[in-house]
């Protein structure tokens, strides 16, 4: 399973999250990237996210050849 099949789940969750007042005084950015299934670059781009970037939360969909 990869992005293009799972991406979509994302957004009618943050949907989901808004029509319940979950989300309420809460901004969501989403920035996506594709490591084609590379572990290495996979905790590359996490790292580049989390340190550089201070993204608090990183989804990785599973690989399909893992």
């Amino acid at each position: 399973m990869a992005f293009s099949q799972s991406g979509g789940a994302i957004g009618l969750a943050l949907d989901r999250m808004h029509a319940e007042g979950i989300t309420n005084g809460f901004d969501f950015r989403f920035i996506v990237n594709y490591t084609e299934c590379s572990s290495e670059k996979a905790v590359g781009v996490a790292l580049e996210y989390m340190v550089k970037q201070n993204v608090d939360l990183v989804i990785g969909p599973p690989c399909p050849s893992c």
